[in-house]
């Protein structure tokens, strides 16, 4: 699955010179991967667009209202929003690179059709990853604590096999998976922000003279 190019942003926190050396890397690897299937069977790049995504019954999409087949939209949309998020984040400051797949994965909960458990398993690792980045002023990892409720202990309190799809158990989980992306995505932005008004004060600061 091609997830990772949601992710590339991270690219950004490297220095210039070693800016596009790293991509070249990131697109041979890519290509060493997906060669195989590609040769294996040549119609692999064509059937790409042709798979059929319907939101599931007890998806964000489905509980926000979209229903039925959205091959033609949602993975494009997925894509391209997911990279502008990542590069909007790396555009913060020196660090804010480790922010980047976190608020690119908050997007893609934000637009998931499908309830597989293990997508969760990206948004806890990113959120752990940025905690450990942050400031020793915020000691307690919110982030990771509230996406391993929500992605981690919630789903597994309200078992889908045990429910269904579409029971009331499994659009609270997409519910607050719904709210989790949002205030992510949010809590985020206000931490950016401020960081940009910090560093924009500092370097605005008077030098004393004498």
């Amino acid at each position: 699955k091609p997830w990772a190019i949601i992710l590339t942003p991270v690219l950004m926190g490297l220095s210039r010179d070693t800016r596009s050396k790293s991509t070249l890397v990131a697109i041979v690897v890519a290509a060493a991967w997906w060669a195989p299937f590609v040769l294996g069977a040549p119609g692999t790049i064509q059937a790409l667009g042709h798979y059929h995504i319907a939101a599931n019954n007890g998806s964000v999409l489905a509980l926000i209202g979209i229903h039925g087949y959205v091959q033609r939209w949602l993975r494009p949309v997925q894509f391209v929003g997911g990279i502008l998020i990542g590069l909007a984040f790396c555009r913060v400051g020196n660090r804010w690179w480790l922010a980047a797949p976190l608020g690119a994965l908050a997007f893609r909960v934000l637009t998931d059709p499908f309830t597989w458990g293990y997508y969760g398993m990206g948004p806890v690792l990113f959120a752990l990853l940025w905690d450990l980045s942050r400031s020793k002023a915020h000691r307690l990892p919110v982030y990771t604590i509230v996406t391993v409720a929500v992605e981690g202990v919630l789903p597994r309190l309200t078992d889908f096999s045990l429910f269904g799809p579409e029971s009331a158990s499994a659009y609270l989980v997409e519910s607050c998976k719904l709210v989790w992306g949002v205030g992510i995505l949010l809590a985020l932005g206000f931490e950016a922000r401020r960081s940009m008004t910090d560093h924009g004060a500092v370097r605005g600061t008077p030098v004393p003279v004498g």
